[in-house]
């Protein structure tokens, strides 16, 4: 399983530290001011949308899987067990 993971951080405060800690757990890592944030959350929501979408279909054009139960060979010799 991944899983994706997102820093958002708006300004500047501990940016060195948050893009550290980002970095060392594998998410990505955006960084915006206080001016531009409608911009970047709709544009980051599209993104993530966009993502799962492809995903999704990703996932739905690969086979299916065998889900038929794996029966018993019946009247087979157990080894290793006193009868």
């Amino acid at each position: 399983m991944n899983i994706i993971g997102h820093f958002i951080q708006v300004g500047d405060k501990n940016l060195a530290s948050t893009k550290q800690l980002s970095d060392e757990l594998g998410y990505h890592f955006y960084h915006f001011n206080n001016g531009n944030v409608p911009q970047f959350v709709n544009s980051f929501i599209s993104s993530t949308s966009h993502y799962a979408t492809n995903l999704e279909q990703n996932i739905n054009a690969l086979p299916d899987a065998c889900t038929t139960p794996v029966q018993p060979v019946l009247n087979q010799r157990k080894i290793g067990v006193l009868t």
